[in-house]
């Protein structure tokens, strides 16, 4: 590799460390990021081969989700849960903190508000960087809506029991370092046996929407 490519190389991976390991660092490094947003570039990789590619018209309902990196010993964590083992359509999956948009609340406040209501993290002690591409689910006909916060002085978690049946702290670095993607992973649901690509990070197998997503927001802090 010719001397100046193999610098730029370097310092590209500096910055991508920096941001991993100071919460400060990603704050400034994804604000800037969140301008130009892989899209679809990102979902696509963790797509299932039958999922439509189309947005509908209408017609649907709305949701948010938020992303959160709090700053647990000093290094950045991504904040992730295992749904409830309800029967419902996206029972015991691993995903974000998030849910539906009621009438009269925007879709920022959406996600605030469930991130409290499943979690116990209130909104005064979070910032909002930005927001990811929205992305369509059709087994629950919902638009989803995915922001990205930090929490510097992290709270303690007070999970919901009805909804939330475990709470996860991802290093960004071990995102980072440890994330694979498994072509065909066969996921039990309550509309069957479904084969759809997967993230495995660490023992969490990580598929469908919340994958698509969680692959934008790798794509942009690697």
């Amino acid at each position: 590799m010719p001397c100046g490519v193999s610098r730029l190389v370097s310092e590209k991976r500096e910055k991508t460390l920096s941001l991993l390991d100071n919460i400060k660092d990603f704050e400034v490094a994804i604000s800037e990021r969140l301008k130009d947003l892989p899209g679809s570039n990102s979902h696509i990789k963790l797509a299932s081969v039958n999922r439509p590619v189309y947005e509908p018209m209408g017609n649907y309902r709305t949701g948010s989700v938020m992303l959160l990196v709090n700053n647990k010993n000093k290094l950045p964590h991504l904040v992730m849960i295992k749904r409830a083992e309800d029967g419902k359509v996206h029972s015991g999956q691993i995903a974000f903190p998030g849910g539906k948009a009621e009438s009269d609340e925007s879709l920022t406040l959406t996600a605030l508000r469930e991130l409290e209501e499943e979690i116990g993290i209130k909104n005064d002690s979070i910032n909002i960087i930005g927001a990811l591409t929205r992305i369509y689910i059709p087994p629950s006909n919902y638009m989803v809506y995915p922001f990205i916060a930090t929490q510097i002085n992290p709270s303690a978690f007070l999970a919901n029991a009805s909804e939330v049946q475990t709470i996860f702290e991802i290093p960004l670095l071990s995102l980072i370092a440890n994330k694979k993607i498994v072509k065909e992973v066969e996921h039990q649901t309550t509309r069957g046996l479904i084969k759809a690509p997967a993230f495995k990070i660490d023992n969490l197998v990580i598929w469908g929407a919340t994958a698509m997503i969680l692959s934008e927001f790798i794509d942009l802090i690697d």
